[in-house]
């Protein structure tokens, strides 16, 4: 499993977890979208995968517009 594929298959398995989605990490594509027709979450959904990934991973996002790109 390369680096790529296995951060891919951690942050898969935060957001069935903080998200409490109703499905498997592995039911998530790496190029699903999280809005919309893809994964349907909401403003408050992304909130949640903020927190997570700050905390999960160590990372800031310290803009709405930094959000926006990274997500």
């Amino acid at each position: 499993m390369t680096p790529r594929e296995e951060l891919a298959g951690k942050i898969k398995v935060m957001l069935v977890t903080k998200l409490r989605l109703k499905m498997t990490p592995e039911q998530i594509g790496n190029d699903q979208s999280l809005f919309g027709d893809g994964l349907g979450l909401d403003s408050i959904d992304v909130l949640e995968v903020v927190a997570g990934l700050e905390k999960e991973f160590g990372v800031a996002i310290q803009s709405q517009e930094e959000g926006q790109r990274v997500l």
